[in-house]
């Protein structure tokens, strides 16, 4: 049960992955408001009451069913009925409220939610059971529902499968099979493939994504003799699989999602009470927050130098200013999801190193990030992490005070155990020195030599240009670097290879937002250009067994969360061979 009387739930509840936690969203029995908890994997949070924040001022909804859940662009997503209209919300991260309410169509049930291609995907069930669908994205809100030429049996469920966008629903006949449809691009309609589950649902189905070509669906069974039971269904080489049961009944549809290789179901209970109940497993022999330990009982000797490692640029740079944000996710939650490899930039603020991008503050310091990070490697004794410490004064050449703040709070903490950094106390230098790393702004590499092998760098980070030409360009100079580093068989290089780019493009003026660049940018005439992290989880998927070296990202949870995996599945790939 969910601690602290987070329940009971009317109506079906609603998961979400966002910015590196699950997200549960529901209708309490009680009251019939809306609430809302986080969970880490081991623990959820306090439940939290969904206010939405319109025109009078903050204001709750009286929903009619269940509500939906999705991340679009690193934004979180609500969707729900009230009065027979759905009515959408978006999360604000930093002020930590619901905002921009709007209604957008008609309907009475749960509805479902799905990111795909830079826009957020709306699934419900209409007048007559048809089974209906819409879109929506910042620039242009919600465009009209359009009809998926189906009709479902409660609600429907949108998820990503083998990189396409797919529609679960129940049919609308008393036998209730699960039919699978997928989305036309070209058409923009709908039609049945990949086989459906066929299996019998009692009232509306869930599902979610892993990776390109798993996919997991959580429904009720309809059978006569275990009618209610909770059930999840598995696609798997290249077809559903026989569906398990968690030991459980619910009186309405479960909710299913994913994080960090977890999965977890969340539903109501079948009984008066309807408590809130979740359930896990385990997808994989592994979770992210303990892969190195792993990889490590599968082959001892590796180093340093023949792994992928997932790793963040500006990795505190969470912020409310578009162009200064390259990350969503907390330094927990990036060590949780796979990072192992950080990139603190500081500036020596009146005796005290602050976390900085650029001119930018970040409202936070460096020693009470690096107390977070000594937390967690002390719960995970056998995980690793780089960290690249840098002066974010990129015109100061005297870095001998900075140097001597730096050194003296990590050599002489109570942590120090926790280094293996080489310090040389007379120089004052800890570590590797990188002084030499050079503003690459277009060049497409260099190099750090160093008494064990060679830094090998790619942090070409300035271009001009249309974004369909820039981003193109700029996952060419990551891709020459990763084969680079695949081909590397001398175990003396370590390849770092930055993600992360800046542009003014010519018809704009000042800056664009990291997170465009990264995840995809789309101009004022709806046309769609896929960021640097697409292209990249795109070789992922192909690539294979590898060894790619330190792949330093933005936002590397989007635009979808298996990105991360990838990459540390390619060095269980490789250790296989």
């Amino acid at each position: 049960m969910f601690p602290g009387g987070k329940g009971p739930a009317r109506g079906s509840p609603a998961l979400a992955v966002h910015n590196g936690e699950l997200w549960c969203l529901w209708l309490d029995k009680n009251d019939g408001l809306l609430y809302h908890a986080t969970s880490d994997n081991q623990s959820w949070g306090p439940k939290t009451a969904f206010v939405g924040n319109y025109w009078t001022g903050l204001v709750p909804d009286n929903p009619t069913a269940g509500p939906a859940l999705a991340d679009c662009n690193g934004v979180l997503h609500a969707a729900y009925s009230v009065d027979g209209s759905l009515v959408h919300y978006q999360y604000d991260d930093i002020a930590k409220k619901w905002g921009k309410r709007s209604l957008f169509a008609r309907s009475s049930a749960t509805p479902s939610l799905q990111a795909f291609d830079g826009r957020l995907f709306c699934a419900f069930q209409g007048d007559g059971n048809s089974l209906n669908w819409t879109t929506w994205d910042p620039e242009d809100g919600w465009m009209r529902p359009m009809s998926a030429n189906e009709k479902t049996w409660g609600s429907p469920a949108l998820y990503l499968l083998l990189d396409r966008l797919c529609l679960l629903f129940a049919e609308n006949n008393d036998d209730r099979h699960t039919t699978n449809t997928t989305f036309n691009t070209s058409t923009k309609s709908w039609s049945r493939t990949f086989g459906s589950p066929s299996q019998k649902t009692a009232y509306g189905v869930s599902a979610t994504g892993f990776n390109k070509d798993i996919a997991l669906m959580a429904f009720q069974s309809h059978d006569d003799n275990d009618k209610g039971l909770v059930l999840v269904d598995t696609f798997n080489n290249g077809a559903w699989q026989h569906n398990e049961s968690i030991g459980s009944s619910s009186s309405d549809t479960p909710a299913i999602a994913i994080l960090n290789n977890v999965i977890t179901v969340v539903y109501n209970a079948h009984t008066d009470a309807r408590d809130l109940l979740w359930s896990q497993a385990t997808l994989t022999d592994y979770t992210p927050d303990s892969w190195m330990t792993a990889l490590a009982n599968i082959k001892p000797n590796l180093r340093i130098t023949d792994i992928t490692i997932p790793g963040t640029h500006d990795t505190c740079a969470i912020s409310a200013v578009p162009w200064v944000a390259t990350q969503n996710m907390t330094v927990i939650a990036q060590l949780n999801a796979g990072i192992r490899y950080f990139d603190l930039r500081c500036r020596l603020v009146d005796g005290f190193l602050m976390m900085y991008h650029g001119d930018y503050a970040l409202d936070m310091y460096l020693e009470h990030v690096l107390d977070d990070i000594y937390s967690w490697l002390r719960s995970h004794p056998a995980e690793g992490l780089i960290i690249q410490l840098s002066n974010e004064i990129l015109h100061e050449t005297d870095f001998a005070a900075f140097s001597l703040a730096a050194t003296t709070l990590i050599v002489h903490g109570p942590n120090k155990d926790l280094w293996n950094t080489g310090v040389d106390q007379a120089k004052q230098q800890i570590g590797i020195n990188a002084t030499l790393w050079t503003e690459n702004y277009n060049s497409p590499r260099f190099t750090i030599p160093t008494q064990d092998g060679t830094l090998v760098i790619q942090d070409q980070s300035s271009f001009s240009g249309a974004p369909d030409a820039i981003i193109p360009q700029k996952f060419g100079v990551v891709a020459t670097l990763m084969d680079q580093a695949s081909a590397d068989e001398s175990h003396l290089n370590l390849y770092i290879n930055y993600t992360s780019m800046t542009s003014t493009f010519p018809f704009r003026r000042g800056p664009v937002a990291p997170w465009q660049l990264a995840i995809g940018y789309e101009d004022i005439w709806c046309e769609f250009t896929p960021g640097v992290n697409r292209h990249l989880r795109q070789k992922l998927v192909v690539g294979g067994s590898a060894h790619y070296g330190v792949v330093v990202m933005d936002f590397p949870e989007l635009p979808q969360y298996d990105m991360i995996d990838y990459l540390i599945t390619s060095n269980f790939e490789a250790a296989a061979v």
